[in-house]
């Protein structure tokens, strides 16, 4: 049995660099995910439930431009419901996950939600406070592993400005000397999920909001 799954982020910050690389559709070899799907498919795993092999990522849609859909895009209305509204080809997802940054935007969840509301595709809205990267400095022990280098506990991430998180990260990834799509996936497979949800509440609203919409399409699993 599978889950299929679709994520569209902000940027190859949160999916890696192979977006657009592939046919929408298309199943996304391991190699090719970020550290968005590494989260999400940790997220969704539940031993027996949803086995972590049963979570397949596929390339998401197109926008009406024809570009891969990051940024702004995800913030158009018009351009996010087509982006949500598969027809038989190719196949839909079991569930799409749509992944933004709040940007000091307090009602941005709602406003996506709001505007989505008629789409029927099982979908999931995570915004993250203020940014992606707050979830992944939210566990500091293992961004040190996975820098190899120290990394000095933070205030709480969601309490950081605009931007703050991005920037320390992305200037320790730097100071260490290592490739960030690396370091990105490697603090999203070892960071403790439960660490980052008692500092990071949208993390905390996102994993349980996704596990209960993929258990909800469990009818819809494919062999």
């Amino acid at each position: 049995m599978s889950l299929r799954v679709v994520v569209y982020a902000e940027g190859p910050g949160e999916t890696g660099g192979s977006a657009g690389r592939k046919a929408p559709g298309q199943e996304l070899l391991d190699d090719e995910l970020g550290a968005a799907h590494v989260l999400v498919r940790r997220c969704l795993s539940r031993g027996d439930l949803i086995p972590a092999a049963a979570v397949r990522f596929h390339e998401p849609l197109r926008t009406p431009a024809g570009h891969v859909a990051r940024g702004s895009d995800l913030y158009n209305m018009r351009t996010l419901r087509k982006l949500l509204t598969w027809f038989r080809a190719p196949p839909p997802p079991d569930v799409a996950v749509v992944l933004v940054d709040a940007d000091g935007e307090r009602s941005r969840k709602s406003t996506l939600e709001d505007g989505t509301r008629t789409v029927s595709q099982a979908k999931v809205i995570g915004v993250a406070i203020q940014e992606f990267e707050a979830w992944l400095i939210a566990d500091h022990v293992r961004v040190t592993e996975a820098l190899g280098a120290p990394f000095a506990t933070t205030r709480d991430p969601e309490t950081m400005n605009r931007r703050e998180a991005k920037e320390l990260l992305a200037q320790a990834i730097a100071s260490a000397g290592k490739g960030p799509h690396n370091v990105r996936r490697t603090i999203a497979e070892l960071c403790d999920l439960d660490v980052v949800a008692g500092r990071c509440s949208a993390f905390a609203d996102f994993r349980a909001e996704l596990l209960q919409t993929a258990l909800a399409a469990q009818t819809h699993f494919r062999q």
